[in-house]
């Protein structure tokens, strides 16, 4: 079986010996500490160090998880932050998965891994450099992603984070990208004020011809995105979507 993780700089197979990864390209070598896999690497410079406090719609990010996650998925969720909502949902769901937590904070990687009895492969990791394999991923999350990917990286962070995300993805697999609200940072003015929106990323999708839908699921946008399979989201009965955009 490929592996999916890889060398964030080069994207070549990572040999593990007994200490470390290293990779069998560029030789470069990442340690395990903690339970945490550090391939953290990026090519672009901080921006910002400021992290929004966000909230999630559970109920509706749970009818979407329903109905795209098949036995054996390869899940990759960036930017989780320390909230545990994906592996939540998907230890509810009951459905044999791998799932890959990606982030800079170790902290948070830490206290998400403590959060739930649920296999999580956690890895400090950059999106806008992702360590995964290209074509590897089944579902790509970014639950609340793009702004915090914004703040830290800036306009060309969020682009960068695009190209990862349509590299990793298989042509058949979904990408799930939620929009959040930015609550405590001193840019905002009104704190219902929406930064970035999912605006930039409904046009990379209909630029790399993708299938995708947009939708509001309670307190949050979102968008459903395929290359190969239909994105309509059925739904539930216990929650109402709120209508179309």
């Amino acid at each position: 079986m490929k592996s999916v993780i890889c060398c964030p700089v080069d994207k070549s197979d990572l040999v593990k010996n007994e200490t470390v990864y290293e990779c069998n390209v560029c030789g470069r070598q990442y340690r395990e500490e903690k339970g945490v896999l550090n391939l953290e690497y990026s090519t672009l410079p901080d921006v910002d160090g400021h992290v929004p406090y966000i909230w999630s719609d559970v109920f509706y990010f749970e009818n979407v998880l329903k109905q795209l996650v098949k036995p054996n998925d390869v899940i990759v969720e960036v930017c989780s932050g320390p909230n545990i909502i994906v592996p939540l949902l998907l230890s509810r769901l009951n459905i044999p998965v791998t799932y890959y937590s990606i982030g800079i904070n170790e902290a948070h990687l830490l206290q998400q891994k403590r959060g739930v009895r649920f296999p999580i492969y956690s890895v400090k990791g950059d999106a806008t450099e992702l360590p995964i394999a290209s074509g590897s991923v089944d579902i790509y999350v970014g639950h609340h992603a793009i702004n915090d990917i914004w703040l830290t990286k800036g306009t060309a962070g969020v682009e960068r984070s695009y190209e990862e995300m349509h590299r990793v993805i298989q042509p058949n697999g979904y990408i799930i990208q939620s929009d959040c609200v930015l609550q405590h940072d001193a840019r905002v003015g009104d704190p219902s004020t929406k930064i970035i929106g999912l605006s930039s990323l409904t046009r990379f999708l209909t630029e790399h011809e993708y299938h995708w839908v947009m939708e509001n699921g309670g307190e949050l946008d979102w968008v459903i995105a395929s290359q190969q399979n239909s994105c309509e989201i059925i739904a539930s009965k216990d929650f109402t979507i709120h209508g179309s955009l």
